[in-house]
Order: C-alpha cells, then structure tokens, then sequence
C-alpha cells in the first residue's frame, strides 16, 4: 500500500510541478504568449516581470507557491494513511521540482525550482524553511551571487532537517531535492568560478 501511495503522490505532484504558470498567466490573463514574444519558452521571474510587470509576476510566483503547497499537502495526506506524512511532504516536493525543472509537457526544459523549493519548505517544516530563507539572505547579502545563494540554501535545507531531528530517508529525500536545483544552476555556477557570473546589484542605480 505504500508503495502505491507514492506512486499516486509521484504522479500527482509531477503533474502540478510541470503546470506552466508562465503559460498560463500570461495567455489567459494578459492576452498573450510569453513563448511568443522574443523569449525564453520558460521565463525566470525576473524576466517575465521585464514583460508583465508586478503584477504579472506576483501571479506567476503565487501560481508556482500554489501548485507547490498542494503537491507537498496531498502526499503528506495520502501518505498520512500509512503514518508517513512526513515523507509525503518530502516525496511530494521531490516529484514537484522534477514536474517544474523537467516537464515533459515542455520537452524538458523548465525552470530552477528555487523559489518553489523556499515555499514548499514551510509545508514541510516552519523552522527549515526559515533557516533556509535566512541563510539565502545572508549569502546574497554578502555575494550578490543568487546562484550560490539558491544552491547553498538548498542544500541548507538538508542539513537543517538532520539538525531538528528528522530521519536520515527524510534529510536524503530533501538532498535529493537539493541536488535536482543545483543541476539546474550548473552552468551559472560554472560562469560564477570563472569570474563571468555577473552580480547582483542590491541597490538602485548600483
């Protein structure tokens, strides 16, 4: 029984990970299609805010948090059955990154699964989720690298589900994850140790 409450939740939370929210919002809500427009087919927020502006972008973000919020809610439910809500949180986030990095909808080529990851932490663990966010602050603060800010973090978050106790399936299930958003960051962490990944300016006009 277990292993079919996976398989479910595995099936589930792909499908809402490969939802193109970028898709979506802008040809249903502002009339066009982001793919059409000179773009990437899967735009980061920073570059779908440069063509919907705010607006547009805080819908994109709270389309990714909802879609992540239900992946991690509906495993730890199934999975609750058997005792194991937490690993349904977990395996529910796992298969939602690979749904958002890897969609199959989209030949594969989706987003970097951060954002996603940061918010579907709070469904897994207030307190992970917090440290992870903070150690993302601290990194940018002091780098400006938002590569190395988002890989760090992720990996982070690992960590921080061994330091509050959670299983070693558990912290391994949450690396896993950790590693699915470093594959998608490779080529700008590559750029960064060559000295070509440009920094962030965190103040106007910088």
């Amino acid at each position: 029984m277990t292993a079919l409450l996976l398989a479910v939740t595995a099936v589930i939370a792909y499908f809402f990970g490969q939802l193109p929210g970028a898709v979506i919002i802008s040809r249903y809500l502002f009339r066009s299609d982001c793919r059409r427009r000179g773009g990437r087919c899967n735009p980061g927020y920073g570059e779908f805010q440069s063509r919907y502006g705010v607006r547009g972008v805080a819908m994109l973000m709270a389309f990714d948090a909802a879609k992540g919020l239900l992946a991690c809610l509906i495993g730890g439910a199934l999975l609750s059955t058997q005792d194991l809500a937490d690993i349904g949180r977990i395996f529910g986030a796992f298969c939602c990154i690979l749904g958002h990095n890897y969609p199959v909808l989209q030949r594969f080529m989706g987003g970097k699964g951060t954002f996603l990851a940061g918010i579907m932490a709070f469904a897994v663990d207030w307190r992970v989720a917090l440290c992870c966010w903070g150690a993302w602050v601290i990194i940018m603060v002091f780098t400006r690298y938002l590569s190395l800010a988002c890989c760090a973090a992720a990996v982070l978050g690992a960590i921080f589900m061994w330091i509050f106790q959670y299983s070693g399936l558990e912290g391994a299930v949450a690396l896993i994850c950790a590693l699915a958003i470093v594959l998608r960051w490779r080529k700008n962490l590559s750029a960064m140790l060559t000295g070509t990944e440009p920094r962030l300016s965190l103040t106007r006009g910088a």
